[in-house]
């Protein structure tokens, strides 16, 4: 005869491991420093892909004025403001990386510990019987 207690834990453990376990699976399989660098790497090229768009975006918008007025601009002021405006898209978007991934690694490693502990208990069933 089929034990409800022990099926109930089964079916917890397969619908765990089937959602948002894999997630938490892969993410605690990481070291927390290992896990935050993979994270602030992709976002420091991806931002800079977003940023390179955005410039190339902007600037096929406003070719023809960009160009009319490219004689009378002052390079020597618009890159270090273009740096400036890149390196604090940078920074904001790698605080938030960190954020989020710290908040990720901790969400992880709770499912984590709760699985374990529903196999502890499934384990215990099996002893009992």
């Amino acid at each position: 005869m089929v034990d409800p207690e022990r099926l109930r834990e089964m079916i917890s453990l397969s619908s765990f491991e089937s959602g948002r376990g894999k997630r938490a699976r892969r993410i605690s399989s990481y070291y927390r420093s290992d896990y935050l660098g993979l994270n602030m790497i992709r976002t420091f090229f991806l931002t800079t892909l977003a940023d390179l768009i955005i410039a190339a975006l902007i600037a096929a918008g406003n070719a023809e004025k960009l160009l009319d007025s490219l004689v009378y601009v002052d390079f020597g002021s618009l890159l270090p403001l273009l740096l400036a405006v890149y390196i604090l898209t940078i920074a904001v978007f790698e605080a938030v990386t960190v954020a989020v991934s710290v908040l990720q690694m901790s969400r992880a490693a709770r499912d984590m510990s709760d699985y374990e502990l529903h196999l502890r208990d499934l384990e215990e069933l099996y002893k009992r019987k």
